[in-house]
Parts: C-alpha cells; structure tokens; sequence
C-alpha cells in the first residue's frame, strides 16, 4: 500500500523525536548462555553480565550520587529508575540512552586513543554522561510532552522532546555533566575544544545552520562540539540555572513554534541568533590566549571538494612517509607520500574499531574486526598484517581482543595489547603466525595503549591509564621480567608514540594543548618538539624539523616545521578549563567517590517480556492503524498488537505478533482477524467475510563481516494459513476458504566500506529469494529472485547501480500470493505467470548548497540517477510475451530537517516506451519519491 505525505510527515516527527537513540541496538545480540545478574538503588537498575559486581555497582553509586545533587547543576526534582545494561564483548567504545523502552546501554570497551574522551574510568565517563540524558529525559516529562507521552507513551514523550530541545542541548549539557564532575571531560580535552578553533582560524563566513548540519564537503563540527559550548556560555553569563528555566519552558512547549528560541529569548534577554552569535565570539576570544603563530610547510595538498585526513605518519627508510588516509569522498587506506606531496597507493585498510596503525621496515600491522557470526553484542579484534611490497594481507592471531599492535623491525615479533572488561590488560608478544611468546598481566584496574618495541633496549613501552586519569609510560624488559617507569603517570595525556633510535616521539595533551614531545630512554631526558594552535598528532623528526600530523579545519594533514630548542623540567600542568565557572566548589570530582559493594542477584532474560511502552499511530491511504509497541529491556523479545480500520471496506482487522530473539535461531509467531470485509461479485452482489490469518515461523540473522566487507546472510520459514469465513447471503452460497502455505525467504548482503561523499558503496551486492508453496494439497506456489550490484562509476562520487529480477509462479489460480516483483518505473504493476527484469542506474552528485531555511530544512545535497528499466512478461497460456521498457531521471534531495534529522526525498520522470497493459497510456509520468525508511 503506498503511504500517504501524512503518514510521512508522522513518520519524520516520530524519527525526529527519537534522534537521540543510538543506533547500535541490537535486537537478540547477546549469547544464549549469558548469565544476568542486578544490582539496584533508587536511581538506576544496573543489569550485568556475570562476573561485572564492582563494575555495576560503580555505576549504580555514580548514577546515585548524580541523582541526589540538587544544586545548581539540577536540571528539575524528577526522578524515574532507569534500567542500564552493561555489555562486555562490545568492542566499540560507545553509550546510549533511549525512550521506548526506557533503558540504556553501556558497551565497556575503553577507546585506545585517550585524546578524544580522556584517560579517566571508562565506567565513570559513562555512568557521568548517560546518566544525565537519564536527568533530562525525567524531567522534560512537562507540559505538551507530558500530554505526548500520556497519549502515545515513553516514544511520544520522545518525539516532543525532540522537536522542542534540540540534540545540541542534549549532548552539550552531558559534556557540560562530564566536565564539572571529573578530572576530565571533554571540556577540558584540547582536541574537542579544537574543532570550532580550527575553523574560525581558517574561514568565519559559515551560518548556524550550516554549524548545525554539517556538510558532504565543507567541515563542521558535530552537535556534541556546538552544544557544549552554548551550555557553557549561558551558564557562564546567566547563571548555573538558566538552563532549567529555557529547557523547562521549551519542553512544556509553553511556545508552540519554535519552543527553544522562544525560551532562549525570554530566559537571557537576546534572541536565539544574538546568543548563538555571542556565544561563539567568546569562544574565540577565550581561545586567542592558546594561539601558536607557527606555519607549517604543508607536504600534503589540499582538497577544496573533500575534507581529507592524514594520520600517523611514519618514516621510511628512502626518507618517504607511510600514513593514513581517509576522508569525505577516500575510505581509509595506507599510503606513502615524498617530500613533494605526491602520494602512492599501498593498500585499502580493513575495517576496524579505529584507525590506527603501525609501521616498521616495509611492513604495516594494525587491529581489524571480526563479526561473531551470530551474536551482534559480542565481536572480536584481530590482528592483520600487511606486506607493503606485495601488497600480502594476512591475519596474525585468531579471534579476541587485541589493540593497538606494533611489529619489530625485524620483522618477526607483534605487541599489543588484550584487554577484558572483568580482567583487565595485559600486553602480549607473539609472532607473525599467532604464537604467544611472551606476557605481562598489569594491574586489573590499568588499561593499556599504544604498545611499542625499543629495539636497542629490547623492551616494550606502553602508555598506563590509572583508574583516577593520570597517565604514564612504562618500560617492560620480557628478558628480565621487570618493568620500571619512563615517565611516571600524571594529569596528562599520552598517545601515538614513534621509536627513532633511543629516542621517543609522542603526543601528549596537557595545559590546554596538544603538542608533540620527545623523550629519551637513556637518560629520561624530556622535552616539546613543536606544537600547533589545533594540535599536533604524531611526528618524528626529519631532516632538522619535525614530520608530523596536524589538525586543520580541511582535515588533518602532513606538515613540517622547525624543531624547539631541548628544555628540562616541563610542567605537568593538568587539564584546563575554558568556562572558569566550572571550578566552582559545588561540584565534585566523582574518581574520588567511594563505591559501597551491592549484593547482585539473578536477573531472568524474560523479566517483564512485553514490556508495553508506545501507541503508535500510522495512517496509509485508506487505512488507519493504532500499534501497541513492546520490547523487553535485554532486546530479545519484540512485541506488537495492532488494530486497523479500512475506511474503504469498512472493515476492522486486529492483530498480534512477537519474535524471540535469545536463541541462536529466533521463533516468531503473528496472527491477524479482519471482520467485514468485501468481495465484489456483480453491480447488485457484494458479498462479505471475515478473514484469518497465522504465521509461525523461523528467522536466523548472520553476520560475516571481516576484513574488507560488510556481510550478513538472513534465512527465515514460516508456515502460513488463511481462513475466509463468508457472512450474511454469502454464508450459504460460497464455500468457506482454507489455505496453508510454506514461505522460505533468503538474503545476502555483501559491500566495502563507504565515504561520506559516496552514494553508494564502490563495490556492493544484495540478493533476495523467496520462495511460497501450498502445503495443504492445492496448487499454488510462486518464486521471486532479485539482485542489485553496486559498481563505481566514472567520478569518484559515481554509482553504476544494475538489478535483475525473475518470478515464476503457477497458472491455477487457487490462491494469489501478494505480488513484489520490482516492475518498471511509471507503469502500473502486472502479475504474469513469468516475469522478468533488468534495470541500470547511474547515479551522481549535481550540487551541494549547504543552505537551509527557518532552521526548518536543509540541503546538503542534490543528485541525479537517469536510468533504463526492461520488464517481459509472459504469458504460459497463450505463449504471448510483452515488454514494458522505461526510460527517466530522478532528483534526489538529501536534506535534513529540524537542524537533526537526515532525509532524502527525490522527484522521479519516466518516459514509457511501451503501451500500458490497460487503460490509457501517459508516456509521461511523474512521480515523488519518499523515504520510504521512515515508515
């Protein structure tokens, strides 16, 4: 049924109101054998995989404390227990909070690279940033999204949130929340604060809307960036409170259009665009007293069409430099540049959970996922190698969860570093086949980074995170089985090093900088090579200078600048502050809140299993359906009951469905009952029935994702009936019906990885088979296969989309399957006994404006596809064959609307090249194409 611009713009409010999910759910993830336990306290319900106590009831005492603090930091007095799950066999770095259901997610992988989050306890920066997106959702419960929550449920609550606090307010207040109640925080992280740094030091002509946006061409930082500096600024000039005040207000809708700015209004005095304006003039004046005048001599060139970054160079022994790149229109891949900037490709890098890398003497060694086939919450990181002559890839170990590796310049030995969220990190030496040679088990509350080989000393170095955030380099010598500090930990931050001879070169960010230092093994010596206004990220020196990676508002790139002068007795001045008015004393640094041990108990998988949380309306064409949304709050139980109202037929259908998700191969069961429906039979005769419909099934999602391609496979069997009961004068003239079918159902998806800039992925597949037979001794069965391949077209941004598509079904006519065989644009769909379909695309970008109006909606981009589409149908009773052919364009329109949410809708011609089946023929057809996702 095609959905109606009402259904869509529903859909887009509903999407626009709960941007603030995550999307790293995943519905059935965890093994079956998990065992869960709980621990709970007035704040939160903290649900954990066994073996996790004192982690939980971190949390669980952080999240308490958060909750009782009523100070100035107080976003409102409401309080609802929100239930959090820790997951340990996530090797992404990353949190979520979200409503319907009212839960949150932990994945308790630390990031390696501490610049971009900190050093401090990964379980603290969690508990201390998504418990705040707890705090606002419980008390933005006010006024109209109180009455959307009411009326729809915990997702309506979230739509009007959504379309009232903007996703900046939501972010920025958490930094906010990270900043005033830890050592830390990304306020206080020079490489977040940089972003709006580098861009008003290279143009100061961009719009709000644009800040708030982005761009597929241009950089500009995220809503994280933006919002954390609004926050900071009204709390700085209107007091700790104004924020209550404004979000209250525009939560409660009390303005009915644009809530926010009408708040921001009344709460500061200035308009919306005056504070932002002001805002942002602050920011530049505080960040003058941080400016370096120091001009690097750019060795890689700039891309005016695409943001493009290089990262972590590395000399090579014929004075060129290995690195990464990877940007808006290059998927990541290593690379070597010369001193003139002209730059070779060595290879794709595989997909992985970060970007870094090591080289040494022609070889590069670097973690890389691996998808559990089947279990979404639990993947692995492996260890691949690469041999730059040969361009040879292989994998080094099996499967775990190994980071940050670095091969010996002999070529024969790997570092890096394993860590388990229950037992810690340890740092590992194996060889190029896997073999562990050596091991070293630290302290189970240290986490490891960046591991590196001292070949004239044949130690290993390794950067220490202490629980508290202090952070060091130690020593390890495997041949005498000590370890001795380098540089003993401190409030700093350490990350990137590169080994030249006895000397170290690294990153290090402290007192409101990223710069590069050096230090020496010999004798400890230590000193700051260059430094750069936005920070400067792994280097080494060269020819006099220092080679290094600096960050730009064009992305990072490769520069050379003179070598400081040798100074000792740096000061190891911590981390610090932008907005002085978060050191007030009210606040407290959580590293030093003491933890009182929770009794855990056991937490069954099917605690509240239906779990009943939104109505959701939906409205297509004729029809008019209310859906009663469930899902339990460990994701392995999806619930819907629904009712429609078909105001065509004036029928009413009520139904149920559930899928299991905790077991390897998933049940799912669904029934449906209509009554009053109707068969037209003549001008005087329509007779009525009522209809049953039942599916009981299978369903097996699979993941094969490794190396360089994204995979999945998904296989599904159900067995269907179908019951017609005839009513009123047809009750005893017509035969009741009774149909029983078997539908096996088979996808594959195969693609690379994709940039920003591309429409689609370079290389991609998807197939599709489905298969629908009877079982119950009457004839009907019918068999549809269908493929897209993806290929790269003549520009680099270019797609080369063909599809094919084949359905056969039998000629007896007993029972008609619904019809899904893809036909050609701008006619009207047949169903013949056999189909057939092939159909070319090719797709490119025309303009990328980067405009927007009323902070209503923007466009990032406009594109074009023309194509060419050959249906033959054929018919086995006669042997009459027909074509259907087509040719057109279309325009596509990515735009995102409310400042938030992305959408593309486009505007589809078709010339017909051949006559209707029937009717009257209009060569020419227009058509709007909607998102179709959204739904």
């Amino acid at each position: 049924m095609k959905p109606s611009i009402l259904h869509f713009c529903f859909g887009l409010l509903m999407c626009a109101g709960m941007q603030h999910v995550a999307h790293a759910q995943t519905f059935g993830g965890n093994p079956a054998r998990t065992k869960w336990r709980q621990v709970n306290n007035d704040a939160v319900k903290v649900i954990y995989p066994a073996g996790m106590d004192s982690v939980a009831s971190r949390v669980a005492a952080v999240s308490l404390y958060l909750q009782q603090q009523q100070g100035p930091a107080s976003l409102g007095q409401q309080h609802k227990r929100y239930s959090i799950v820790l997951q340990k066999d996530v090797n992404y770095s990353n949190a979520y909070v979200m409503m319907g259901p009212r839960r949150s997610e932990f994945f308790m992988m630390p990031p390696q690279n501490p610049l971009e989050l900190g050093s401090m306890s990964w379980t603290d920066n969690l508990a201390i940033h998504e418990y705040r997106h707890v705090q606002q959702y419980n008390n933005f419960n006010v006024g109209l999204s109180r009455f959307m929550g009411g009326l729809f449920g915990q997702q309506g609550q979230a739509l009007a949130n959504g379309l009232s606090v903007p996703d900046w307010f939501f972010e920025g207040d958490a930094v906010w929340n990270e900043t005033v109640y830890s050592g830390q925080g990304r306020g206080r992280l020079p490489l977040f604060l940089n972003a709006y740094t580098a861009l008003n030091e290279n143009r100061n002509d961009f719009s709000f809307m644009q800040m708030r946006n982005g761009s597929l061409r241009k950089y500009y930082p995220n809503h994280y960036d933006l919002g954390y500096l609004l926050v900071s600024y009204g709390r700085q000039q209107f007091g700790d409170d104004v924020w209550q005040k404004i979000t209250r207000d525009a939560a409660a809708f009390n303005t009915l259009f644009y809530p926010m700015q009408a708040a921001v209004k009344k709460h500061t005095g200035k308009t919306y665009q005056a504070f932002v304006q002001e805002a942002m003039q602050d920011f530049r004046q505080k960040q003058q007293a941080n400016k370096i005048n120091l001009s690097p001599i750019w060795i890689t060139k700039l891309n005016k069409q695409a943001v493009t970054d290089y990262k972590y160079p590395y000399p090579t022994a014929d004075g060129k430099t290995v690195m990464l790149k990877a940007g808006y229109a290059d998927i990541p891949r290593f690379v070597e540049i010369d001193a003139e900037g002209n730059e070779q490709k060595i290879a794709v890098k595989d997909i992985g959970y970060d970007d870094y890398f090591s080289y040494s003497n022609g070889r590069i060694v670097y973690s890389a996922l691996q998808a559990d086939t089947r279990w979404g919450n639990r993947d692995y990181s492996i260890v691949r190698l690469l041999d730059v002559a040969s361009g040879e890839v292989f994998d080094v170990s099996g499967k775990g969860r190994y980071f940050s590796p670095d091969i010996h310049p002999n070529g024969d030995q790997i570092v890096a570093v394993e860590h388990d969220p229950i037992k810690g990190s340890r740092i590992l030496i194996m060889n190029t086949e896997g073999a562990m040679l050596d091991s070293l088990q630290v302290p189970s509350n240290w986490f490891l980074s960046h591991p590196k080989f001292l070949p004239q000393s044949n130690e290993v170095l390794v950067a220490v995170r202490e629980p508290a955030g202090k952070m060091g380099w130690l020593l390890w010598q495997p041949a005498k089985r000590q370890q001795q500090w380098l540089l003993p930990p401190a409030e700093r931050l350490l990350a990137f090093p590169v080994v030249q001879g006895d000397t170290i070169y690294y990153t290090q960010s402290e007192a409101g900088k990223d710069a590069l230092y050096a230090i020496q093994r010999s004798n400890g010596m230590r000193w700051q090579l260059t430094a750069f206004t936005t920070g400067v990220y792994q280097g080494f020196a060269k020819s006099g200078g220092v080679m290094a990676s600096y960050f730009t508002a064009d992305g990072f790139r490769l520069g050379q600048t003179p070598v400081m002068p040798a100074t000792e007795g740096i000061a190891e001045d911590g981390f610090k502050l932008l907005y002085q008015n978060q050191q007030s004393g009210t606040y407290t640094n959580l590293s030093q809140l003491s933890t009182t041990q929770l009794a855990g108990t056991k937490y069954r998988k099917l605690t509240h299993p239906f779990n009943f949380h939104t109505w959701q309306p939906e409205i297509s064409e004729a029809e008019y359906t209310a859906k009663l949304l469930g899902n339990n709050v460990l994701n392995t139980v999806l619930t819907e009951l629904s009712y429609t109202y078909n105001n065509n037929e004036k029928s009413h259908t009520a139904g149920a469905n559930i899928r299991y998700g905790g077991w390897f191969v998933q049940p799912m069961i669904g029934v449906k009952q209509t009554f009053g429906r109707d068969a037209f039979y003549n001008a005087d005769t329509t007779f009525q029935y009522n209809q049953a419909e039942a599916y009981a099934g299978l369903y097996l999602p699979l993941n094969f994702t490794k190396g360089k391609m994204y995979r999945s496979f998904t296989a599904s069997a159900t067995v269907n009936t179908d019951n017609v009961r005839w009513q009123g004068i047809g009750k005893g003239l017509l035969r009741d019906l009774n149909y029983t079918f078997f539908n096996t159902r088979v996808t594959y998806t195969s693609q690379v990885q994709k940039a920003r800039q591309q429409i689609y992925p370079r290389f991609a597949q998807a197939l599709l088979a489905d298969y629908r037979n009877m079982i119950d001794g009457q004839e009907a069965w019918q068999l549809l296969l269908s493929g897209t391949l993806y290929f790269p077209g003549i520009g680099s941004n270019h797609s080369l989309v063909l599809s094919g598509a084949w359905q056969a079904r039998d000629t007896m006519r007993q029972y008609a399957y619904s019809n899904a065989f893809p036909f050609s644009r701008g006619y009207n769909s047949v169903n013949f006994p056999r189909m057939f379909r092939l159909g070319a695309n090719y797709h490119f970008p025309l303009f990328y404006p980067d405009w927007g109006f009323g902070n209503m909606l923007y466009f990032q981009r406009i594109r074009a596809n023309v194509f060419y589409d050959y249906t033959r149908v054929k018919s086995l009773r006669t042997g009459a064959t027909r074509p259907f052919n087509t040719v057109g364009s279309e325009i596509y329109f990515d735009t995102r609307w409310w400042n938030q949410l992305p959408v593309s809708l486009g505007v589809r011609y078709s010339y017909l090249l051949d006559p209707e089946f029937s009717g009257i023929t209009q060569p020419h057809q227009w058509e709007i194409v909607l998102p179709v996702n959204l739904f």
